[in-house]
């Protein structure tokens, strides 16, 4: 019976989230300084539309912070797809959706080796309230596996209280966690690609995401923080949320988050949910 990294990943999480300077959060990020300073949504039958309303409305800086009109979140703005590595994966994932359309979550998989992924999934375990984090995941190519670069962080979690047994197998574990880097110039690209954005061109010609045609695409967001330098942007979508990252003017992270997984108790032992989560799952169940 394979077993999980126990409560690791929570530390992760916290990373995500905007929190702690853990192994899940880029380099450069001072995430241990963020200060939750946020803006809640409020639910307004005059809303506008974002359409109609100049950038200058909708987001700025007020000195070094950030500000965005979260009353003008529009959860519509978003089609529910990414594209990792040329694959189209609909929202919200789970081991086995991503399994359907040929990527494969298990980072102990040995390279390129698809009939071994495909064995691992029938035969590997997952412990009941238990996780696994990897650094890696894969999909198929010319009947073998290649490694998704664009990901960098992946959790698969099993919470089933009413099992029968305390294990279930790797093919029907859920998802918690998937981060996406664009810190390096061809992270950045990738990034855009899972986007399906253009971005903004450096002096250099290369493409970055930009915090102005992130918001262009999908609008102001449901909650946000700032940090001591980077700042951190939430998307509520009802299974599960957008997490970005903000340092300067660039996005250098997506991290895709379960509401299930965020909102379990079992899951978030040690250490325990961090304030900034806690106001983040308090925002959005205004918007439920």
């Amino acid at each position: 019976m394979r077993k999980g990294t126990g409560k690791v990943i929570a530390v992760c999480l916290t990373a995500a989230l905007g929190l702690g300077t853990g192994g899940c959060a880029d380099e450069g990020a001072d995430e241990a300084g963020a200060q939750t300073q946020t803006q809640e949504p409020s639910v307004s039958s005059e809303k506008g539309s974002t359409e109609d309303q100049t950038a200058s409305e909708l987001f700025g800086k007020k000195g070094d912070e950030w500000w965005f009109d979260t009353t003008q979140f529009d959860p519509s703005k978003f089609d529910g797809k990414l594209m990792l590595d040329g694959v189209e994966v609909t929202l919200p994932m789970t081991v086995s959706s991503l399994q359907a359309v040929g990527i494969y979550c298990d980072g102990g998989l040995h390279y390129g080796e698809l009939e071994s992924a495909k064995e691992q999934y029938e035969t590997g375990f997952l412990n009941d309230d238990d996780e696994q984090s990897e650094q890696r995941i894969w999909r198929e190519e010319d009947g073998g596996l290649v490694k998704i670069e664009v990901v960098k962080q992946l959790t698969m979690y099993n919470l089933d209280q009413e099992a029968e047994r305390d294990c279930k197998p790797i093919k029907e574990s859920k998802i918690g966690t998937l981060g996406l880097s664009g810190s390096s110039t061809y992270e950045a690209k990738l990034l855009l690609e899972s986007l399906g954005l253009e971005g903004v061109e450096t002096d250099a010609g290369n493409y970055y995401l930009d915090v102005e045609s992130l918001i262009e695409a999908y609008g102001p967001p449901c909650f946000y923080v700032n940090g001591s330098l980077s700042s951190y942007l939430y998307y509520y979508y009802g299974d599960y949320s957008l997490e970005f990252a903000v340092m300067d003017e660039q996005v250098y992270d997506l991290y895709y988050i379960g509401t299930e997984y965020l909102e379990a108790d079992e899951l978030h032992i040690v250490p325990s949910r961090s304030d900034t989560e806690n106001a983040y799952i308090e925002a959005y169940s205004k918007l439920k």
